[in-house]
């Protein structure tokens, strides 16, 4: 999907949550943690690929709720992957105690996002 968005002209920004969260990890010194912020925050079209597999900090889960907030809020698309269902990447991410920002996050996923279960094997294993 990332790649038809592309070429119909889409400013596409396509990462992990966790590398998401590295590079804007990266700008601290630097003081362009906005920019960082912002550059996945106002793309046309996010793919946010493994969220629930980052470091579940409160730096961590307040980062990725100011992102998707923002998208929510200007009502841009996003594309979430992740192991874990509403709920569960609720509790994945207030495993260390954000309890309620983990649960904002949830809820705005569910309320923009229509899920698709892939069950079966891993697609990346051969055999």
């Amino acid at each position: 999907m990332a790649r038809l968005f592309a070429e119909a002209g889409y400013d596409v920004a396509f990462t992990t949550a966790k590398g998401m969260l590295e590079r804007v990890k990266a700008t601290f010194d630097e003081g362009g943690t906005e920019a960082a912020v912002a550059r996945y925050a106002k793309c046309d079209v996010l793919v946010l690929d493994d969220l629930g597999k980052e470091d579940a900090t409160e730096w961590s889960v307040g980062t990725v709720f100011s992102v998707l907030d923002a998208r929510y809020e200007d009502m841009r698309p996003t594309i979430v992957t992740s192991n874990y269902a509403p709920g569960a990447l609720a509790d994945r991410l207030a495993r260390r105690g954000e309890r309620v920002t983990a649960e904002a996050i949830a809820s705005r996923i569910s309320q923009t996002c229509r899920p698709v279960y892939l069950g079966g094997r891993d697609r990346r294993r051969r055999g």
